[in-house]
C-alpha cells in the first residue's frame, strides 16, 4: 500500500500476521515494500475546516506479499497534542505487578501497579471493572468474608494498546 501526505509517499506491506508488534514504514522508495503495518506522518497540519487528506493506494506486487484481500482499514491515531491519552508511540509496560494481598473483615486492602508512563489505568475484580478506580493504587475499602478469593488485576492502556497485569488474589479472614 502507498500512503501519501503532502509530497511524501510511504510504501508498506504487512507481510506476516499481526503479532502485536507495530512496525513503522520508513521506505520512500517505490517497490521496496518494507514489512510494516503503519506509517507515521509528522508535522501534519489540518485545513481551516479541520480536515486532513490522506490517500491510500493498494499495490499488487508479484509475488503477492499480503493476503491478497486488500486493505482491511486505516486507523488514524493522534500521538501529540491534546488527547485522552498522553503522547506515545509504544504499548505501555507494567514495571511493577500487583501482589496477592490479605486483610481482615472490615479492613481495606491495597493493590499497586506501576507503569513506564502516565497511562490510563482501570482496576478489575473478578473480571469486572471497579467503578472510579483509575489510579496506580487501588484501596478496596472495607472487605467482607464473602469477598475472600476475589481476583484483582489492572489494565494499563494508551492509544496503541492495552496490557493486563497479573491476576492476584485478595484473601479476607475473620478478625
Amino acid at each position: 500500500m502507498n500512503l501519501r501526505v503532502g509530497a511524501t509517499t510511504y510504501y508498506l506491506a504487512e507481510s506476516n500476521l499481526f503479532d502485536g508488534t507495530f512496525v513503522a514504514a520508513s521506505s520512500t522508495t517505490p517497490g521496496t515494500y518494507e514489512g510494516a503495518n503503519y506509517a507515521e506522518f509528522d508535522a501534519v497540519a489540518a485545513a481551516a475546516n479541520g480536515t486532513i487528506a490522506i490517500t491510500a493506494t493498494k499495490n499488487i506486487v508479484t509475488p503477492q506479499i499480503n493476503d491478497g484481500i486488500g486493505v482491511a482499514g486505516i486507523q488514524l491515531v493522534q500521538v501529540s497534542g491534546s488527547s485522552t491519552f498522553p503522547t506515545n508511540k509504544a504499548a505501555p509496560i507494567i514495571t511493577q505487578q500487583p501482589v496477592n494481598t490479605g486483610t481482615i473483615v472490615g479492613q481495606t486492602a491495597i493493590f499497586t501497579v506501576a507503569t513506564d508512563g502516565p497511562w490510563d489505568i482501570q482496576w478489575y475484580t473478578n473480571g469486572t471493572a471497579v467503578a472510579g478506580e483509575k489510579r496506580p493504587i487501588y484501596n478496596t475499602g472495607p472487605r467482607t468474608l464473602a469477598q475472600n478469593g476475589q481476583q484483582v488485576m489492572a489494565r494499563v492502556s494508551n492509544n496503541v494498546r492495552s496490557v493486563d497485569s497479573t491476576n492476584v488474589t485478595l484473601t479476607v479472614v475473620a478478625g
